[in-house]
This record gives structure tokens, C-alpha cells and sequence, in this order.
């Protein structure tokens, strides 16, 4: 568990932290400045599917530079003379209205990939087979699936169970409208057999206690709900001064809307803050999500999430921990910033906003009306742990947390446009000119007994005083030190304990 937690906080810091050491890639892959923007890993047939503009590629994840015919495809996506002359007669650029992938899924049992492109500056969706690329079915356009310009900040997951008639169905956070003016929470409609099964659903676009210009950060399918982490100007904050808070929202896979009122928007949806802050008279607060991984273990499913200060001459970040069971408590049982009554529930019906129920459009208008007024929750989520460092391991029955190397990748690649990580052996970074393979551990830059034992990727040889790969043997084996916590390894008891900075 260790090694996943440094993994997923890895991902997160590489994205966005300064450095002091810079760490050049063992492989790297281009066919020139193409805007490697999204890429996706399927770690049981070694793929890393990478999508540019005007290209997509399947890569060999243990060496993305390996181009043989067994493990590397390339896939040409066009767009049409005429469509193209009409997106640059719109005054788009001729690299804006290039078909350039933005999402990729796996689905049918990670044999196919579904890829939505913006073509022309519009939304296309194709299937294709994961191994040559080619397509399953003819392209289709598709509103609310992603955005056709690349700078704005949306997300999406799919989701193949638990969705109304078992259809397969892609949850995003976009938006849509011809300036991006629309903001949403949506599900196309569902289909079956080229028939549409229930109609697409949506949050209120015209009503910004429901969202206030949300910059989504990620998205994820837990049991019978979707969640969303974005961050958004916060109407509960002085209206005086505008503030932007981070938020989690949830809604429920089965969600159908109501009859009449709310029909086709969402009856489960709720939201509430996410606080991280350094405890004080004056709390401060990390208040701008940036980005979110979720981790599983030990029966707990927890989000680590990126986030920083308010954009002033001091900005800082920290990684803040939040768990499942806390962000489910506020929503099952908290109470609602507008409940004057402090009841929880609607008053007359007993239906309380964010419960899943089996049919959605049989719930009383009243109770509808009283769900629309009662969004956001009035206490916020609160991390669990805090901090900048790498290192998360247990010390007794208390978890520590420690830095081990603050790395820069960005001299070697550019600007960082997208990450992956096959757990326990390769970081993956996208950027405008290319793909970089970088190895996690870097055990060759540790001279003492502790950061290199620390570290989940090295072992201490005792013998020859140096830091080694880890690898499995080590955990047995006389004259190695795989891990630290000043206990069982007298080569490493004279080395001082860390200082951990605790953040509330």
C-alpha cells in the first residue's frame, strides 16, 4: 500500500511542483509537435494509447519508443475538406479545427477504446479495436461529451454499470453552447439498438447555485453514485470579494429526473466543500483543486487530491487526503446550508436531496421543489491528512507522511499536458512535442541508509553502503533495508527522524 500511495501522489506533485533535481526520461516517443494531450493506460495488455492531434497512437508501455508492427499502431484521424473550410471561415486557426482526441475510454471488457475527438470544432465519437485501431463503427457527433477547445477544464468517466436498462453511458463535467457559457453536469441520452431508451440528463445551466463557473478536476464511478471534484466560485462566500472553493458533488447512476418539474435534470445532485487548511486563529486555506487520484486499500476508498492557495503572491499547495465514507456522511446525513429547519428532508414527503431511489420520476412535485432549493450541504468535507511529501506509512497505529524527492521533468519534456503511471515501474508524460518514460525510483541519488530505504522503490545493500532497485528478494535477504521506520535496521536507527508538518 505503500508504494500505491507514493505512486498516486507522485502523479499528482510531477504535474505542477518546482524541483531541485532533474530526472531525464529512459524513452521518449514524437512524430513532431502534435499536442500529446490525452493518454490512457491499460496496464494488462502493456498499451498506452496515446491521443494528439490528428493522430492516436498505441505505444508499448515498457518502452514507448519501440515502433515494431507487434506493439505499436498509428491511427490517421482526418477531417473533411468542406467541414474544415467552414470551421476556419468561423475565424478558428487551421490547428484549432484539426480533429485533436480530448477523452479516451476503455469499454466492452477493455476491448475496445471509445475516443471523443474535437473535429472541426465539433464533439465526434468513434469505437475502435484496442489493438489495430480501426473502427468498429461509423463516427458520430455528440453534444456534452467533451470540449472542442483544449484550454477549458472539463471531465468525464464512463460508466458500464448500474445505469438505467444496464446501458453504458458517459457521465461529464463540460460545458456547451457556442461561447462555453452553459455549464454542466451531464448524461447523454441512452441508447439501445440505435433506439433512445430515456432522454439526456443535465444540471440547471441558467441557475449558478447549481454551478458557478465549475473548473472540473476529475470524475469517478463508486457503487451506485458518480462523483465530481471541481472547483467554483462560491455563492455562499461574501459577495463582496469573490471566492473560489473546492467542491465534491454526487449523483445517482439511476437518476431519471422528475415527470414534470425538474424533468430531464438531476433529483440526487449535492454538492459540498472540500476544506483543507493549516489549523490556525486564522485557518489558511488550500482552497483551488488542481487535480484528484483515487486510491483503494485496506477496505477504504480514499481521493487524494491536489490543491493550492488563492492565486496571491504566495501560493503554496499540499496534497489533501478525503475519504469516501467522510464525503457519503455529509450527504446521507448532514445538513443543508439552506435548511433553516435543520430537518434534512422535505418537511411533507420525508424525501431528503441525494438519496437514490428507484424511480425518479414518481417522486411528489413538492418533494422535487424542496430538492432544487437544497444543493449544498452546510458543513464541508474534511481531509484526513496534508501535505507536500512523497512517503505514507503506517507508524504504529498513526499514518506519517514524508517527502522524497521533489523532481523535474518539465526541462526535459516542456509543458506537462497529461500523465499515467504503470504501478511500480513506469511515470508516463505527455506534453506539445512528445512522449517521456520515465522510471519512478531513482536510487542512484541516495548515499544514506534512510532516504533510500524510505524511498518504496530502492533497497539499502548494508555491505556496499548503496542504494539499489528494490526487488522482492530484499524483503528477506540479510544485508538489505527495504523500508524505514527506525525499527529492525540498526544501519538506519542513528539517522534523526523526519519532521512532519501536520495539517488539520
Amino acid at each position: 500500500m505503500r508504494e500505491l500511495l507514493f505512486q498516486l501522489v507522485l502523479q499528482l506533485l510531477l504535474l505542477r511542483a518546482a524541483s531541485r533535481i532533474v530526472r531525464q526520461p529512459e524513452y521518449s516517443f514524437s512524430r513532431g509537435p502534435l499536442d500529446y494531450r490525452s493518454v490512457l493506460l491499460d496496464a494488462e495488455s502493456a498499451s498506452l494509447f496515446v491521443g494528439a492531434r490528428g493522430r492516436l497512437f498505441r505505444l508499448w508501455a515498457y518502452n514507448v519508443n519501440d515502433t515494431s508492427e507487434k506493439l505499436f499502431t498509428e491511427k490517421l484521424l482526418s477531417v473533411s475538406p468542406s467541414e474544415l473550410a467552414e470551421c476556419r471561415a468561423a475565424g478558428n486557426s487551421e490547428e484549432e479545427c484539426e480533429n485533436s482526441v480530448r477523452k479516451m475510454f476503455l469499454r466492452d471488457q477493455r476491448e475496445s477504446l471509445m475516443i471523443c475527438s474535437s473535429s472541426a470544432h465539433k464533439p465526434e465519437v468513434r469505437i475502435v479495436d484496442v489493438s489495430r485501431l480501426e473502427d468498429k463503427s461509423e463516427p458520430q457527433t455528440i453534444i456534452g461529451l467533451c470540449a472542442p477547445d483544449r484550454e477549458m477544464n472539463t471531465t468525464a468517466v464512463l460508466v458500464e454499470y448500474g445505469n438505467p436498462r444496464a446501458l453504458t453511458a458517459v457521465y461529464s463535467g463540460i460545458r456547451t453552447g457556442l461561447t462555453g457559457e452553459n455549464h454542466l453536469i451531464y448524461r447523454p441520452a441512452l441508447v439501445e439498438n440505435g433506439r433512445e431508451i430515456h432522454p439526456s440528463m443535465r444540471t440547471i445551466y441558467k441557475d449558478d447555485s447549481w454551478l458557478n463557473e465549475p473548473q472540473f478536476v476529475g470524475s469517478f464511478d463508486v457503487g451506485d453514485y458518480v462523483y465530481f471534484f471541481f472547483r467554483e466560485v462560491a455563492n455562499e462566500a461574501s459577495r463582496d470579494m469573490k471566492r473560489i472553493y473546492s467542491r465534491v458533488a454526487r449523483i445517482c447512476k439511476k437518476d431519471l429526473g422528475g415527470k414534470t418539474v425538474m424533468r430531464q435534470v438531476w433529483t440526487s445532485y449535492v454538492k459540498a466543500r472540500l476544506n483543507c487548511s493549516l489549523p490556525g486563529d486564522i485557518p489558511f486555506h488550500f482552497d483551488h483543486i488542481q487535480s484528484v487520484a483515487k486510491a483503494e486499500f485496506e477496505g477504504e476508498t480514499m481521493f487524494y487530491a491536489g490543491m493550492s492557495s488563492s492565486a496571491t503572491a504566495f501560493v503554496s499547495s499540499a496534497i489533501c487526503v478525503f475519504q469516501l465514507r467522510d464525503i457519503d456522511h455529509i450527504f446521507d446525513h448532514g445538513l443543508f446550508a439552506d435548511d433553516q429547519a435543520g430537518v434534512g428532508a422535505d418537511p411533507n414527503t420525508g424525501h431528503r436531496p441525494g438519496t437514490c431511489v428507484p424511480d425518479s420520476p414518481a417522486l411528489d412535485p413538492e418533494a422535487l421543489n424542496f430538492v432544487r432549493s437544497h444543493l449544498l450541504m452546510k458543513d464541508p468535507i474534511s481531509t484526513r491528512h496534508a501535505c507536500g511529501g512523497l512517503a505514507h506509512w503506517r507508524d504504529g497505529s498513526d499514518w506519517r507522511l514524508e517527502t522524497i524527492e521533489s523532481a523535474s521533468v518539465l526541462s526535459t519534456v516542456g509543458g506537462v499536458q497529461g500523465s499515467a503511471l504503470l504501478p511500480g515501474e513506469f511515470l508516463y508524460i505527455t506534453s506539445r512535442n512528445g512522449v517521456a518514460q520515465f522510471s519512478p525510483g531513482a536510487c542512484g541519488q541516495w548515499k544514506a541508509c534512510q532516504p533510500c530505504a524510505i524511498d518504496p522503490y530502492c533497497s539499502w545493500n548494508v555491505a556496499r553502503a548503496q542504494c539499489h532497485a528494490r526487488e522482492k528478494l530484499h524483503h528477506q535477504s540479510p544485508g538489505w533495508v527495504s523500508s524505514w521506520a527506525g525499527r529492525g535496521a540498526p544501519e538506519c536507527k542513528t539517522v534523526g527522524r523526519p519532521v512532519l508538518t501536520k495539517v488539520s
